[in-house]
């Protein structure tokens, strides 16, 4: 039985190595290839931003605001967890992997999703503060509107991080390995499917 278990052992792939495909047998994704994935996962969430912006100057519905602000948050981690890719990826034929080629675990995706969870947190915060300030039921237009988000802390604190932000996940453009600070935390890479594919 020890001999059985030792052949079985012996046929399983040192990762170390190379006994498995890694990161540099992949043909890792372009800075453009990810901003047209954006692009599309955009207008795929457009439909919840303009019903968002619609509640804002309609309804004023806090609890619908709230839940469509959660839907749009959870979309990128949720479809990373689960497919290695939201459907903006999947349109242009690029996911996540890690340096195995395998991909991505749910802790993955949640680590490499900091940068926009802090934007979130601070995007749900000056919603609150929105929904509570005096004047916010006299609003029905973006100028309005800009007007009574303009002051604050929130909206200074949101200005500066949109700077951060920016740092974070554009590094990907100037790194050898094409990886974000946000990919280096959650140790994933962004690959073209076709060049990971395997039977």
């Amino acid at each position: 039985m020890s001999n059985l278990l030792d052949d079985e052992l012996a046929r399983e792939p040192d990762y170390e190595a190379g006994g498995q495909p890694g990161i540099e047998q992949a043909t890792l994704a372009t800075t453009w290839n990810r901003v047209a994935a954006s692009i599309i996962d955009s207008l795929v969430l457009s439909p919840v931003y303009v019903l968002n912006l619609y509640n804002l100057f309609t309804w004023k519905s806090l609890p619908l605001s709230l839940a469509l602000t959660a839907g749009s948050i959870l979309y990128k981690p949720f479809f990373e967890a689960t497919k290695s890719a939201t459907p903006g990826k999947l349109a242009v034929g690029i996911k996540l992997v890690d340096r195995h080629l395998r991909d991505i675990t749910g802790d993955q995706a949640a680590r490499r999703y900091i940068p926009w969870a802090i934007s979130a947190g601070i995007a749900l915060l000056i919603d609150l503060r929105l929904f509570a300030a005096p004047g916010f039921e006299a609003v029905t237009d973006l100028y309005a509107l800009g007007e009574l988000q303009q002051s604050g802390v929130l909206t200074t604190a949101a200005q500066i991080y949109n700077i951060i932000f920016l740092f974070l996940v554009g590094s990907l453009a100037i790194d050898e390995r094409r990886q974000g600070m946000h990919d280096k935390w959650a140790e994933t890479y962004c690959v073209k499917i076709a060049s990971v594919e395997r039977d």
